[in-house]
C-alpha cells in the first residue's frame, strides 16, 4: 500500500494523474510540502465520496507516514481502490527527493 518517495517522483516526473492528498495539519503542510499536493479537508473527502471518484490514484501524504497510512486504510475501507501512502512521509521526500522544501 506504500509508495517510496522515488517511486512517487517518477510518477510525477512522467505526469501521471494523481491526487497528492496531504492529510497533516495546516500549519505543517505551510512548513513543508510537496509541490501540487492539496491539504485535505473534511469537506473535500466527503465530496470525492459524493461524487463516486473511486477510481482517482490517490497518494496520502503526512510528516513520516503514519497519518498517511491510516488515511489511505480508511479511504480504501470507503471503496477508494487506487490509493496508497507515501512511505517516510514528507520528511523522507524531503530527505531523498528535495532537500529544498524543508524538514521539521
Amino acid at each position: 500500500m506504500d509508495i517510496e518517495p522515488l517511486e512517487l517522483k517518477e510518477k510525477l516526473d512522467r505526469k501521471e494523474e494523481c491526487l497528492l492528498l496531504d492529510v497533516r495539519e495546516a500549519w505543517e503542510f505551510e512548513q513543508a510540502r510537496i509541490p501540487g499536493s492539496v491539504l485535505a479537508t473534511q469537506e473535500m473527502v466527503e465530496e470525492m465520496i459524493n461524487a463516486g471518484a473511486f477510481d482517482r490514484p490517490i497518494i496520502t501524504i503526512c510528516h513520516h507516514g503514519v497519518r498517511s497510512a491510516a488515511a489511505a486504510t480508511w479511504l480504501r475501507a470507503r471503496g477508494f481502490r487506487q490509493v496508497r501512502s507515501l512511505a517516510g512521509g514528507v520528511d523522507r521526500w524531503a530527505a531523498e527527493v528535495a532537500p529544498a522544501i524543508g524538514r521539521y
